[in-house]
């Protein structure tokens, strides 16, 4: 009898928390690294490099096995992440090399004019 109660609660309290996640937008952490290779990461197989806290992450969170990059270079694929769009959309084609970055324009984006997962609302609608 005390479990047909206490299920009956929690089904009653469900709806409440779907309600609840619904209104507060995910918490997601994402890392990205400059060049390195999944290969790299114990978490992937090497026996040989050790990388116990992205292991960890790895293991409690997502791991990606079919990832693949949008270019060779890391400038357009950080925009293609930032963006969910191709190269030949946000124009990014090659490295933007940060040497030359007292030469940019003081508030220039890369990605400025296109909407990023990062916005948290477009018109009032959440993205994610």
């Amino acid at each position: 009898m005390k479990t047909s109660h206490l299920s009956c609660f929690f089904a009653l309290l469900l709806p409440v928390g779907i309600a609840a996640a619904a209104e507060r937008p995910p918490n997601i952490l994402f890392i990205l690294t400059d060049n390195q290779a999944a290969s790299l990461l114990g978490a992937y197989g090497n026996p040989d490099v050790r990388t116990p806290h992205a292991d960890r992450l790895a293991e409690e969170g997502i791991r990606f096995t079919r990832a693949f990059a949008v270019n060779g270079m890391c400038s357009p694929t950080r925009a293609t992440l930032m963006t969910g769009l191709m190269p030949s959309q946000h124009g990014i084609h090659s490295w933007l090399d940060d040497e030359l970055l007292d030469q940019w324009p003081e508030s220039w984006s890369a990605v400025a004019e296109f909407r990023t997962f990062t916005d948290s609302t477009v018109s009032g609608n959440t993205l994610l």
